[in-house]
């Protein structure tokens, strides 16, 4: 796979995700990251119907098998807020933002790394609905 290759990495991804169902089942932590690692690629390539029931397939999952507020579940919330934001679809984003803010301040305190993103992406949010775009 070249670097940049994103056309080379969906068959990989999706390879990955199809075993790691047959393997591990559905459900299981390294399945829902398989599939929200897969939704994030098909956004980067701007395949957004096809990144959205990933993301919210792999969110609801890990909701019920790992909580609400691990670290896995509130990359995929965060990752979900940014597809909207991506697809201008604000109103569906600012709630996932702002909760993504909320549970990572609280569980990995205001100065972790993710918490720092989420503080970003939430401005950035803010800033498109400012602006419109």
């Amino acid at each position: 796979v070249c670097l940049g290759d994103h056309e080379g990495a969906l068959p990989l991804f999706e390879e990955v995700l199809r075993v790691s169902r047959k393997v591990d089942g559905d459900e299981d932590v390294n399945t829902l990251i398989s599939m929200s690692n897969l939704a994030a690629l098909h956004q980067k390539m701007g395949n957004h119907h096809l990144a959205l029931p990933l993301f919210e397939e792999a969110l609801e999952a890990q909701r019920r098998t790992i909580g609400a507020t691990a670290p896995d579940t509130l990359l995929t919330l965060n990752n979900l807020a940014m597809h909207h934001l991506r697809t201008e679809r604000f109103s569906v984003s600012l709630p996932l933002a702002g909760k993504a803010l909320k549970y990572r301040r609280k569980t990995l305190g205001r100065n972790h790394a993710d918490t720092l993103e989420s503080i970003h992406n939430l401005g950035l949010l803010q800033w498109h609905m400012a602006h419109g775009e």
